[in-house]
């Protein structure tokens, strides 16, 4: 039996400049996404046994292009959901 992470299953990341703008995408208009088709932050569950930095990580680069590369000013924030819902 494994021990379930204490990590929540899905990431997001929010990506501020200087100028105080967010960055955003537009989601891909598929039903099994979390609001197809409209825009939002980056994003996405978990897979297999990575973390959540290493999900945030390969969500960035997978919806975005961007690699995270850790400088000042990079702060990786885990809350779990209300109630615990996904």
């Amino acid at each position: 039996m494994t021990t379930p992470s204490a990590e929540p299953p899905g990431t997001a990341a929010l990506l501020v400049n200087s100028r105080g703008e967010h960055l955003l995408h537009r989601d891909a208009n598929k039903p099994w996404i979390c609001d197809p088709g409209t825009w939002s932050i980056p994003g996405g569950d978990r897979e297999g046994k990575e973390s959540c930095r290493q999900a945030v990580e390969r969500e960035l680069y997978e919806e975005t292009g961007l690699l995270v590369a850790p400088q000042q000013g990079t702060a990786f924030l885990f809350a779990p959901r209300a109630g615990g819902a996904r």
